[in-house]
């Protein structure tokens, strides 16, 4: 398997995955940092060009539910310290439900995803889990020893659909099944 730059990128019709680390630089709450700048430079440059491609760019559920919970959790701890609050007020799904910086993140999470997929022209993985039913509690420890769950679901996610993973994750970038874009 390839590990590629943007210049190294093959000339053919690719499919393409964000990993969580790319949308949260570019439309999550990272991307309000100026801090971040080099990193979100990077990135849109990535993507830009997988626009102008008109590549076919591929979310899955995992992504999904790393950005929303990257985005409540940074939404909910930014409500804290402006309001002289320890972020232990909200440590369980329930508390952090009551959060008044909850809700309002869920309406920008809402038209953040919109736009991207509107953007992106993102096609849904909707299928290909199947390879779920291969992990069990006797081969867990060691299909995880080097990544965590949703990095090997993303994994085996791009292997299944012959996709590149457009990712800084060092886990990903040193998984060695997986064509990669190295976004950094």
């Amino acid at each position: 398997m390839s590990t590629y730059t943007l210049e190294s990128l093959p000339k053919e019709k690719n499919k393409f995955i964000l990993d969580t680390n790319i949308l949260i630089y570019l439309h999550g709450v990272y991307a309000q940092s100026d801090s971040n700048k080099k990193n979100m430079d990077i990135y849109s440059n990535i993507v830009e060009n997988l626009i102008k491609r008109k590549a076919e760019i591929l979310l899955d559920v995992i992504v999904l539910n790393e950005f929303i919970n990257i985005y409540i959790n940074h939404k909910i701890t930014e409500y804290c310290i402006n309001n002289l609050l320890s972020n232990d007020s909200f440590t369980n799904k329930h508390t952090k439900r009551n959060c008044p910086a909850y809700k309002e993140a869920l309406k920008e999470i809402k038209v953040t995803i919109k736009n991207i997929e509107s953007a992106y022209n993102i096609k849904w993985i909707k299928e290909g889990y199947d390879f779920i039913s291969n992990v069990s509690s006797s081969n867990l420890e060691e299909k995880l020893e080097y990544m965590e769950f949703s990095d090997y679901t993303l994994s085996k996610l791009a292997e299944k659909e012959d996709a590149i993973l457009v990712t800084n994750d060092f886990d990903l970038i040193r998984c060695p099944r997986i064509n990669k874009l190295v976004a950094s």
